[in-house]
């Protein structure tokens, strides 16, 4: 198995569901990915705008449903 950049949507997908796993993608590159400390990072800026637009798109997707809105903010009030 080896690494490839994910591609663009094509259609192939609804929208929604290529979003949600695109967003799957960069949480696990950002917990899993840069394991070679001495190797640098071509533009670590990226790192900060993909967490920022895929924390906005979960937030719209929170939106749409309260009960699971509920679930997901459960914890952190306490």
């Amino acid at each position: 198995m080896h690494w490839s950049p994910p591609g663009a949507h094509d259609g192939k997908e609804p929208l929604l569901i290529w979003l949600l796993r695109m967003i799957r993608c960069t949480r696990n590159n950002l917990f899993h990915g840069g394991k070679f400390l001495l190797i640098p990072i071509s533009d670590p800026s990226r790192n900060r705008e993909l967490l920022i637009h895929s924390m906005e798109i979960l937030k719209t997707c929170l939106a749409f449903d309260s009960e699971v809105n509920r679930w997901f903010l459960e914890d952190i009030d306490e």
